[in-house]
């Protein structure tokens, strides 16, 4: 029951954090930085002929992947070591 307030409460504060992003109507790409993505992905192809990219991202993300599940694993330990009664 705590544990869904708390729950309850963390997703409240993101639905405030992001409202200003999710209502707004109408959103546009500055052309500048969709030209910046067209040169990384240039040059990425051009590196991909040396260095498999594709490999280095998916290694990349899955270590990322796994150092969030650590931390949120900790936090939540954390926050449940707070909540007086449970051990």
């Amino acid at each position: 029951m705590i544990l869904d307030l708390l729950l309850n409460v963390f997703f409240l504060f993101l639905q405030f954090v992001l409202s200003p992003i999710t209502n707004q109507a109408d959103v546009q790409l500055d052309p500048n930085l969709a030209n910046a993505f067209a040169n990384v992905s240039g040059a990425l192809g051009t590196m991909n002929e040396f260095f498999p990219v594709t490999t280095i991202l998916a290694i990349f993300s899955i270590l990322v992947v796994i150092e969030v599940a650590i931390f949120a694993y900790k936090a939540i330990m954390w926050v449940l070591k707070k909540i007086p009664g449970i051990k």
